[in-house]
Parts: C-alpha cells; sequence; structure tokens
C-alpha cells in the first residue's frame, strides 16, 4: 500500500492498517465495473475558519465558565489573582487574532 493508491474493497482492511500507521485516512471514490473503490489519502488540514471556530469553542467551554463566576467568588480573590484572571481573559479574548491559547493561571480551577 502507498498514499494515493486506489484499492478495492477487499483490500479495505490492509489499507486501514497501512493508513492508519501512516497518519493517513481513506477515502470513497466512484466505484467501477469492479465494484466500490477507495483511495488512500492525506487527512486534510483544517481550514483557517475551522481553526478559529476551534478556538472559539475552546474559550467557550475553557473561559467563560470561569469568568462567569458570581461576586462571591471573586471577592475572595486576591489583588493579583484578579490581576492574573483579567491578563489571562484578554487573552482569550483575543484568541481569534493572536491564535495563542492562554495558559490557565496554575491557581485556577
Amino acid at each position: 500500500m502507498k498514499l494515493n493508491q486506489i484499492f478495492y474493497e477487499i483490500d479495505y482492511s490492509q489499507a486501514y492498517e497501512y493508513a492508519i500507521a501512516k497518519g493517513y485516512t481513506i477515502k470513497e471514490i466512484e466505484a467501477d465495473e469492479h465494484g466500490r473503490r477507495f483511495k488512500i489519502v492525506e487527512i486534510p488540514k483544517p481550514t483557517e475558519e475551522e481553526i478559529l471556530n476551534n478556538m472559539r469553542f475552546k474559550r467557550e467551554y475553557e473561559c467563560f465558565p470561569i469568568i462567569n463566576r458570581g461576586e462571591c467568588w471573586y471577592a475572595k480573590l486576591t489583588d493579583e489573582q484578579k490581576s492574573e484572571l483579567s491578563q489571562w481573559y484578554d487573552a482569550w479574548l483575543d484568541v481569534t487574532e493572536t491564535k495563542v491559547v492562554p495558559t490557565k493561571p496554575t491557581w485556577l480551577k
């Protein structure tokens, strides 16, 4: 087996093992008179929009539940923690521009 090789259903298991081992995937292509055909292909790189959407989702999941905690929680933070939290939050708000996922402060749970 090799990249871009076309094969039939009968060879699927062998092609699957090869594709997984090499970090490729399998795509079904148009059948011919001999049956279903497949091709070993590279996994497409995510588009810019997919990357940004993943960052937005990660921000929604990791950042907003912490930032949206109540006043009682914020009242217990030190000034230093409040400053770190603010910087972390700002970095999350800028993540689609910077494309850098911020590191969560170690004290933040």
